[in-house]
């Protein structure tokens, strides 16, 4: 993550805060300019190219230019966006940066609000913006190890082979040392977690696809439909099939 802020260039920025209430979903076509987000409260889902990335206050996310995504919000909320154009941000996707200092962003932020609305002196703000940027991507050697492990299981989901072995070494570490890192930052271990994207993805397959239940399986990586219905229904507490055709049928 660090490589793709370190050398951005800001042109112009529109700092604001606003309000998000819960159940409330909105889909943004090829956006307009770049945009910064990280929820003062609550909790965002921003999916694009069926990835979900969830924005809270200790998660922040930088969308691309010309992204073309959906928002939901799970809970009622305020959040920080700041829009802006700038050179070198070379990114197709929406990026995610866990905060290893969420009250050293928000003062940070709070401070770019500021000098926005009352000493309206574009230096200061743009200086102020650079220091979010700057420390929501000086992310620690173990956090970089994560994010390339968890992105891998991402464009990897329909492997149903993801295993610790194969994991730990996208990441260069040992299996053992992985799994505490798991437990440490996820609170969950690297089996679940990999259940927990497939099924994450499934969830809106279901919902935004028309594929079947058994290219749906086969898509998040369930070695077959019987396998799928089981883990879903685990989680969900409804069949694949009565899940879909319920949010189907329930308004946007």
């Amino acid at each position: 993550m660090k490589n793709v802020l370190e050398n951005i260039v800001i042109k112009e920025i529109a700092p604001f805060i606003s309000l998000y209430k819960k159940g409330r979903t909105n889909i943004i076509s090829n956006r307009a300019r770049c945009a910064f987000t990280l929820s003062i409260s609550g909790t965002r889902t921003f999916t694009m190219n069926e990835k979900t990335f969830v924005c809270n206050p200790t998660t922040a996310i930088v969308i691309p230019q010309g992204s073309t995504y959906q928002i939901q919000d799970l809970t009622d909320g305020s959040h920080y966006m700041v829009e802006f154009t700038c050179d070198s941000l070379n990114a197709d996707e929406i990026l995610e940066f866990p905060l290893q200092n969420p009250q050293s962003c928000h003062q940070r932020l709070e401070t770019l609000m500021n000098k926005h609305f009352y000493s309206q002196n574009r230096l200061r703000e743009m200086a102020a913006f650079y220091e979010v940027l700057y420390a929501i991507s000086s992310i620690p050697p173990v956090h970089r190890t994560l994010n390339i492990i968890t992105k891998y299981i991402e464009k990897n989901i329909s492997n149903p082979h993801l295993t610790n072995d194969l994991l730990a070494e996208q990441g260069s570490i040992s299996e053992v040392y992985m799994r505490r890192l798991f437990t440490k930052h996820y609170r969950t271990t690297p089996k679940q977690y990999v259940l927990d994207v497939r099924l994450r993805t499934a969830e809106l397959l279901l919902t935004q696809s028309t594929l079947n239940v058994t290219e749906i399986a086969e898509h998040c990586g369930f070695t077959s439909a019987n396998h799928f219905c089981r883990a879903f229904k685990n989680k969900v507490h409804m069949t694949p099939t009565e899940y879909a055709g319920l949010r189907k049928t329930q308004p946007m």
